[in-house]
């Protein structure tokens, strides 16, 4: 079986971020490492209900059409339930998360799935 992977939408974006940071080269490289393996199916993508929703309120109409095109290579989705919300107001509560991370979070977290790259800013890659 597979790996399965969580992003969120800044690691979809980042492909149509400003290439000449250094740490934004190496974060777009490592997620096309990353997609390679998805292609070869050696990984697995999924989505979520936030997820779309954040990629829909992207504002540039040609950004948003670019990390459209990512979710052709998802394999799961989850779907938000109220165990979702329960779960997610639980994370917000004991890890002084926004809402949307929660979400994400728990969308992450919703069966064997690793939420890779979630926070470059905090994590190395």
């Amino acid at each position: 079986m597979a790996i399965l992977l969580y992003f969120d939408t800044n690691v979809l974006c980042r492909p149509f971020d400003d290439q000449t940071i250094k740490r934004i080269q190496r974060e777009t490289e490592a997620f096309e490492r990353i997609l390679e393996k998805i292609r070869t199916r050696e990984a697995a993508f999924i989505t979520s209900d936030i997820l779309v929703f954040e990629i829909q309120r992207i504002v540039s109409p040609a950004k948003r059409a670019k990390v459209t095109i990512y979710l052709r290579f998802r394999q799961g989705y989850h779907a938000a339930t109220t165990e979702t919300l329960t779960v997610a107001n639980e994370i917000i509560r004991n890890f002084k998360l926004s809402p949307r991370a929660a979400l994400h979070e728990r969308s992450a977290g919703g069966g064997p799935v690793f939420p890779v790259l979630r926070r470059w800013r905090h994590e190395k890659v």
